[in-house]
């Protein structure tokens, strides 16, 4: 073979390798968000005296790319909306586009961080983030494959052993879709004192909920 025919060879080798590896390249997942989805939960505050709040996450449709995304006391007469959750501008993928607070909190979401309900955590696990072991952030990780309220699930724990406040944080996801399923923190201070907040989802329009 010589020079010519080897440098044509190589060309169409590499050339071959760019459209194979490009069709075989996955196409992102990405959560099943459309215009109206909801999701209800009912959240467990404990300590001295016990809360019980129906709360409901909304979305809705801005424009093709983005939606809004709000959290709403479901107890209250009026449906008082979180202030830190006020129509938070999302992309499809949960990342936070923009975020105007009613009032200031250090809970309300970040731009260009992944959508969280505080303190628990992202309301969605990524396809990729879905195995023993992952990372889902520096504080949370993949633990196991288990079940939840009868759900197959993804459980991610974190265990936080500063010196001052002991937290315990585990999250449930679902297997198939990722989102949150719901969640226990348990936190102990340093007097003692102990609280714990539990999240459990209720009803949603998600596919397979009834």
């Amino acid at each position: 073979m010589n020079r010519r025919s080897t440098f044509l060879f190589f060309l169409f080798l590499n050339l071959f390798l760019i459209v194979f590896l490009g069709s075989c390249k996955k196409k992102e997942i990405v959560p099943d968000l459309r215009d109206g989805l909801f999701l209800e939960y009912q959240l467990t505050q404990s300590g001295k005296e016990q809360d019980n709040i129906p709360i409901r996450f909304d979305f809705k449709a801005k424009d093709s790319k983005t939606y809004l995304f709000s959290v709403r006391d479901e107890s209250a007469e009026t449906k008082i909306h979180f202030p830190e959750y006020n129509n938070v501008e999302v992309d499809a993928s949960l990342y936070t586009v923009k975020s105007e607070p009613l009032s200031f909190s250090e809970e309300a979401p970040k731009k260009g961080e992944p959508l969280e309900f505080n303190p628990f955590g992202p309301i969605w696990l990524p396809a990729g983030k879905r195995y023993i072991g992952a990372e889902v952030n520096h504080f949370l990780k993949v633990i196991e494959q288990t079940s939840y309220q009868e759900k197959p699930a993804w459980l991610i724990e974190h265990q936080n052993f500063d010196p001052n406040v002991r937290a315990e944080i585990k999250l449930f996801y679902d297997f198939t879709n990722g989102f949150l399923l719901g969640g226990e923190i348990h936190t102990r201070g340093i007097l003692g004192e102990s609280q714990t907040e539990s999240l459990q989802l209720l009803h949603s329009n998600l596919p397979g909920w009834k």
